[in-house]
């Protein structure tokens, strides 16, 4: 139960890959909040990152123990998590109650993708044969419009293997979104940590405006990363009605941080989220006991 009238809110999410005895990819994401707790998992093959297996489980839930489930999605089997996985991800989770799956599935096969320098020094693969799926990955990212060069440096001869040594964990992320309301504005911070990465972003809404920001990269695996422009500052102005992918987009592109955009995306994201729960008369009486 949370407390009534509590003008606050916390979001956390923690995503992991590890390599299991059967030598297999086991991405793992979980979620909590006031009302939920959700887990999804991804087995996948390490040599083409085929999905073998994709489950998810809400262990609580507003409707108590009879919402609570373990569910095998079998429409993600034989998917692999680069581009198109979001279509399969949709079509998996068609008529999910609690509206948290698709986004924590999502973060699966980020974590993958994040894994794959230590997958591919492990089963032996050759970047080079992947070269025009690798250009088709990178072409957008900040690494790409920062080192357009050399921007297959970081996966041929990437820094990761060299800064640190995996077990059979080889990724871990944990995100944070933490909010307040005072009746009049909204403060939110969200920000990631991870295995290469941590950075943050702040803002305060009024009405449907955001009318500050600050945005800081903390840590990064490369120098250019720390050299990008401060393009969180283009959420000054953006309403939440434009929705989350507006607000990546306003971050993202040849100046910004490719990853600082995807917490842009979940500040409007958790805002959307949190006014849904204010205004749902029936998750209210759940929260106060009713």
């Amino acid at each position: 139960m949370l407390k009534e009238g509590c003008a606050s809110l916390n979001r956390f999410w923690h995503a992991r890959v590890i390599e299991t005895s059967k030598r297999e990819l086991e991405s793992v994401a979980h979620y909590l909040d006031p009302w939920y707790e959700i887990e999804t998992k991804l087995v996948a093959r390490p040599t083409d990152y085929t999905v073998l297996k994709a489950v998810a489980t809400v262990v609580r839930a507003p409707g108590g123990r009879e919402a609570a489930f373990t569910r095998e999605l079998k429409g993600l089997a034989g998917a692999v998590p680069y581009a198109g996985i979001g279509k399969r991800i949709r079509a998996a989770t068609e008529g999910d109650a609690t509206g948290l799956l698709e986004g924590l599935l999502l973060e699966n096969t980020k974590a993958l993708r994040q894994a794959r320098v230590f997958v591919w020094e492990r089963v032996g693969m050759n970047p080079l044969d992947y070269l025009p799926l690798i250009e088709a990955l990178l072409k957008d990212s900040c690494i790409n419009f920062a080192r357009p060069n050399s921007v297959l440096e970081s996966v041929l001869r990437p820094k990761q293997l060299d800064e640190m040594v995996r077990w059979d964990c080889l990724f871990t992320r944990q995100r944070y979104c933490h909010m307040q309301w005072d009746g009049e504005a909204e403060r939110i911070t969200a920000g990631l940590s991870d295995s290469y990465h941590e950075m943050r972003i702040e803002a305060l809404i009024h009405g449907d405006q955001v009318t500050e920001v600050e945005g800081r990269i903390l840590r990064a695996p490369h120098k250019p990363c720390f050299d990008a422009e401060p393009t969180h500052e283009q959420l000054l102005g953006a309403r939440v009605s434009e929705g989350p992918r507006n607000w990546e987009k306003r971050v993202q592109g040849p100046r910004g941080c490719t990853h600082l955009a995807d917490v842009a995306r979940e500040v409007c994201n958790s805002l959307e989220y949190w006014r849904a729960t204010r205004s749902d008369g029936e998750r209210a009486r759940a929260i106060a006991g009713g």
